[in-house]
């Protein structure tokens, strides 16, 4: 029987060195194992070599006369990162800063207000009369949405990105696809999937830094909150 060449030290693994045959499960667990040894050989490689790799980079960049790029590098790993105010408003240190712009944000957002039984009563008169209309949501749908996130963004309130989800694969769009379908049908979608960190940014970086006004709100929602979004 031919065996291919990439095959045939696998096949020499599992029949083993001394004639013994090894289980797929061993296999499978020494390939785990040696894979993580060498992921975390290479972070290590990494964190080692890091300031020789951007100085490669930046040299691949500079001999194929890609100009935009490699400013683009250089002021990235020389430009200095800004400094954090030690007082903002009339708050001064990190606890009492955070409890000010929590106070701030809290007023801000919730400064227009609501009748909650007029809400409750809406909620309660509305009826889904026919379960057909439904436009139910699928593997496919999801994958597409996953396609269109954007990498390389800061993570939600769960530590989790776009990257995550999408490295879960079919397997978890098919669970994705059934919560929302799950949602649509009850009309119901989890506070946990809507929790949202508001982060402040500064507008002016030669401005202010102890100016409230100085600031605008980034709000960091979930990830699940996203892909929900663009499936409606």
């Amino acid at each position: 029987m031919y065996l291919s060449p990439r095959l045939q030290p696998v096949m020499l693994f599992i029949s083993g060195a001394n004639g013994t045959s090894l289980s797929l499960a061993h296999y499978l667990i020494s390939c785990a194992v040696y894979t993580r040894a060498k992921y975390k050989y290479a972070i290590r490689y990494c964190r080692q070599q890091e300031k020789q790799i951007q100085a490669d980079a930046l040299a691949q960049h500079l001999s194929k006369q890609n100009f935009s790029s490699f400013w683009h590098k250089v002021s990235k790993t020389v430009s200095p990162s800004m400094p954090n105010s030690s007082k903002v408003g009339q708050a001064t240190g990190p606890n009492d800063i955070c409890s000010m712009w929590y106070s701030h944000y809290q007023s801000l957002f919730t400064s227009v207000g609501y009748d909650r039984p007029t809400v409750n009563g809406i909620i309660a008169n509305v009826h889904l009369r026919n379960t057909d209309v439904i436009k139910y949501s699928t593997c496919t749908e999801i994958r597409d949405v996953l396609a269109t996130l954007n990498n390389n963004k800061s993570a939600d309130c769960y530590g989790l990105c776009a990257e995550h989800y999408k490295l879960a694969r079919d397997l978890y769009c098919n669970f994705l696809a059934l919560c929302f379908n799950a949602m649509f049908l009850h009309g119901c979608i989890p506070a946990d999937a809507t929790q949202t960190i508001i982060c402040p940014s500064v507008k002016d970086k030669n401005g202010d830094l102890s100016d409230i006004s100085n600031y605008r709100p980034i709000a960091l929602a979930t990830v699940f909150s996203k892909i929900l979004e663009h499936v409606l």
